[in-house]
């Protein structure tokens, strides 16, 4: 019959002593990876999804020359 084998506590210790590392280390990995995530510009400052009122109202005035300054090139009138 088999014996049971007795492994020394010393080396129980160090076994658990390592195992509890392991995990400390993979836990603060995890939390720093959570923290980093959250610590990215666009978190930070989001921006909004469609262009700004600012934008939107300079292509409407550069539009509107643009229609200007064709009308004028080509001397279209309106007439009734």
């Amino acid at each position: 019959m088999a014996r049971p084998v007795m492994i020394p506590q010393d080396a129980m210790d160090l076994i658990e002593g390592l195992l509890l590392t392991l995990f400390a280390f993979l836990t603060m990995g995890a939390l720093l990876l959570c923290i980093a995530q959250t610590k990215r510009p666009e978190f930070d400052n989001p921006q909004p999804e469609g262009p700004s009122e600012n934008q939107s109202e300079q292509r409407k005035k550069a539009r509107h020359e643009a229609w200007m300054k064709l009308i004028q090139e080509k001397n279209v009138t309106c007439e009734k």
